[in-house]
């Protein structure tokens, strides 16, 4: 009767995995296609004020939810949700769901379910399925020992040896029993037991993979590598040997995704990290984090190897050839790496720190290995760009910004063109005083956020001249930075053209300046800009001319209304006869090309009056007047704009 009981527990254990786990997967597909289908437009715009409120919906529809995160293509999260009692509920595999939009991957989807709760009917079906099972062992029993009196002992033994391997997990081997019909049939009988048994343990082998390995490239996924990372944090004692983590991603991945198409990005990944893979021992934690990112976890590894390593893994990467229909494509990686030698250690500041790590040898031309230090100065000038990416979103959505507005004069004082002013962007604290552009613009820059303070701006100054028109006050020409970023976005142009549709303000009152870094970085886009905004009826001006080394070359080539001339050649102007010859040069250039010169920084009268000798259109800088803000613009300063 103990052996029976035992059978029933083995059974019902397996039983119930199985049909949990099929539970699960069907729920978590549901879901989550729903999820991804809702939050594929909120995660291509960055809403995240969307992205919460589909999570908070969708967490009421469903009790057994447990957390919900929402990542971009980078892995990063853009919002997330936890269940008040998700630290009772036992950990789940998590589910996932890519957010895609015409084959290209925007984030991703995650989801755990409370196992309890889909457990009920599970146990229901188990608890009626336990009795049948437990009223024919017993029947089998009682008709075993019947029979044991009829020279069966033999095959009862033989019955009892199988189903003792079946609890234990062993199902390979037929059993044979020829010395009765009855008794062959009940040897079939637990052979169809066993095979039944035996593919649902493959299936839950399967499910136990899925879960710790990606599916691409057969690497161990993120969730096994901070599990792992977790366990070696937690081992660590004072004596323990040095640990080191290695973070990289891939270079130029992107240029094969968009040339050939994701299948064939999928196809290069898979090659590199067979490749790869052979570096290391195979008990070392290599792990695909997502899309083109990596680590590698050495355990029991002085810094000096994790270098050499690390170098390894660059130079491997550097020298493999992807090849795709005659093409040959070169990818590169770069890494940071992090030695870990304290005990107590967070493993969400050590993946930070390797994230960081990473970011700041691209910042320094990739394709390199940069080590983590604390005093590190691009480390910690990128903590604080990063610290900065919470407060500009919050910003934008609580409206804490303002506009200013700089007046820009004619140098030629008998001349009366219309008033000209450049609006420039400032941020709001907490307690409303101005935050200078400098602390906040670099990092949105980084973090691609200027198109969404581009639109802003545009809006509001709009808006701004928009009142001076209905107040019938003189409407100056704006002139409005834009970003490289909004420059080349397709959606910003379309935005532009239809506020300018919109708005009765006259577009020929608007001025749109990019500055020459961004427009020579893209050419192309930059032109194609610069054409439709002219054709719409508004003037185009280019920022900070000649910092480039070939500014006259494509200058030609640009459809620009304005040339603002850097004020590193401005500031310098009475004491370096170089710098007057550079800023004659241009304004020559200017005027054959019947461009206006607008010179940036100007400090005082004396600057003032060597720009008019020169030739120079219109002066701007402290010395002609600082910037105010828009709302307190009145007659008196905009009688006095050029």
């Amino acid at each position: 009767m103990f052996l029976v009981m035992l059978v029933a527990i083995q059974l019902d254990q397996k039983y119930r995995q199985y049909h949990l786990t099929n539970e699960l997967e069907q729920q978590s597909y549901l879901v989550l296609k729903l999820i991804s289908a809702g939050a594929q437009e909120a995660v291509i715009m960055e809403d995240i004020a969307l992205l919460d409120t589909l999570v908070r919906e969708t967490a009421t529809l469903d009790p057994n939810l447990t957390s919900i995160l929402i990542a971009n293509e980078s892995g990063q999260p853009m919002t997330q949700w936890r269940h008040s009692e998700f630290g009772k509920i036992p950990s789940t595999p998590r589910f996932e769901q890519s957010i895609e939009y015409e084959g290209e991957l925007f984030g991703k989807v995650f989801a755990q379910w409370n196992i309890a709760g889909l457990s009920e009917e599970i146990d229901i079906r188990i608890a009626r399925s336990r009795q049948t099972l437990m009223i024919a062992l017993l029947a089998l029993t009682v008709f075993s020992l019947i029979l044991l009196h009829v020279l069966v002992a033999s095959p009862i033994n033989k019955l009892t040896a199988k189903l003792w391997a079946f609890s234990n997990g062993r199902y390979n081997g037929r059993l044979e029993i020829p010395s009765s019909r009855e008794m062959s049939m009940l040897a079939d009988a637990v052979n169809d037991l066993g095979t039944a048994m035996q593919e649902s343990q493959v299936l839950t082998n399967k499910l136990e993979h899925r879960a710790s390995h990606d599916s691409l490239t057969g690497l161990k996924n993120r969730q096994a590598f901070e599990s792992a990372l977790c366990d070696a944090l937690e081992q660590r004692t004072e004596s323990s040997p040095d640990d080191v983590l290695i973070y990289f991603d891939l270079d130029q991945f992107k240029v094969v995704n968009d040339t050939c198409g994701h299948a064939a990005g999928d196809e290069l990944l898979k090659q590199l990290c067979v490749i790869l893979s052979g570096l290391f021992d195979p008990d070392v934690m290599f792990a695909r984090l997502g899309g083109d990112e990596f680590a590698v976890l050495l355990r029991s590894t002085s810094l000096e190897k994790g270098i050499q390593l690390a170098e390894e893994l660059r130079v491997t990467t550097q020298a493999y050839r992807y090849l795709n229909q005659g093409r040959s494509f070169v990818v590169a990686a770069t890494l940071g790496v992090v030695c870990i030698t304290d005990t107590g250690e967070n493993p969400e500041r050590i993946m930070s720190a390797a994230d960081e790590t990473c970011y700041a040898a691209k910042d320094a031309g990739r394709n390199r290995v940069h080590v983590y230090t604390e005093n590190d100065n691009e480390l910690r000038k990128r903590r604080s760009e990063m610290s900065w990416v919470p407060k500009i979103h919050h910003a934008l959505e609580t409206s804490k910004f303002t506009l200013f507005g700089q007046i820009i004069e004619s140098t030629d004082k008998s001349q009366h063109p219309s008033s000209h002013i450049e609006v420039l962007v400032r941020m709001l604290d907490n307690n409303g005083d101005v935050i200078p552009p400098g602390a906040f613009l670099p990092a949105a820059e980084r973090y691609a956020i200027m198109p969404q303070i581009d639109r802003w701006v545009v809006i509001n100054t709009l808006s701004w001249m928009e009142e001076r028109l209905i107040q019938g006050d003189e409407v100056p020409v704006c002139a409005i930075n834009l970003s490289g970023n909004s420059v080349s976005d397709e959606m910003f142009r379309d935005f532009l053209l239809e506020q300018l549709l919109l708005s009765p303000v006259p577009a020929s009152s608007l001025c749109f300046e990019m500055t020459e870094t961004a427009a020579v970085s893209d050419l192309s886009s930059a032109a194609e800009f610069m054409n439709i905004v002219r054709e719409s009826g508004c003037q185009i001006a280019l920022d900070d001319f000649g910092s480039g080394m070939s500014s006259f070359a494509y200058l030609k080539n640009l459809p620009v209304d304005f040339v603002k001339i850097d004020g590193v050649f401005v500031s310098p102007l009475m004491t370096d006869e170089t710098c007057v010859v550079m800023v004659r040069a241009i304004g020559e250039i200017a005027r054959v090309m019947g461009i206006k010169t607008i010179a940036e920084f100007v400090e005082d009268d004396e600057v003032r009056g060597k720009l008019a000798d020169i030739g120079i259109d219109y002066v701007q800088g402290y010395g002609v007047g600082k910037p105010t803000a828009l709302e307190n613009f009145n007659r008196s300063v905009m009688r006095k704009a050029a």
